[in-house]
């Protein structure tokens, strides 16, 4: 058990800070990539800069959103498993991300739900 309210904050901080923040980061990167890359015109999927109009490369997104996607997972699964081999220090932590959900085969892009 946690003997002090700063040994509470320490934790917390820590799961923030070494944890979560490299998971939103790279989450939200990932799903701005698409809507700040491309507009929709009248003459179709276009990229603008101060003067110029030209076609995307979509290929170029989508790899640029893969990687941000896999930094995202990564630092996700990280965290599961700080929080597995700490669970006295997060007691509040249920050990699973079901929330009464029972388990499947098909592994769904979300949000932050563990």
């Amino acid at each position: 058990m946690l003997d002090t309210e700063n040994e509470m904050e320490e934790r917390i901080k820590t799961l923030l800070d070494d944890y979560i923040q490299n998971i939103l980061m790279n989450a939200a990167i990932s799903n701005l990539i698409v809507n700040v890359s491309m507009k929709i015109k009248n003459m179709g999927v276009i990229n603008t800069n101060d003067t110029n109009i030209y076609n995307v490369n979509i290929k170029d997104i989508q790899w640029l959103k893969q990687q941000y996607d896999y930094n995202a997972d990564f630092y996700s699964n990280r965290l599961l498993d700080y929080l597995r081999q700490n669970k006295t220090l997060y007691p509040e932590w249920p050990g699973c991300g079901c929330s009464g959900m029972k388990g499947g085969s098909h592994n769904y892009k979300i949000g932050i739900v563990l």
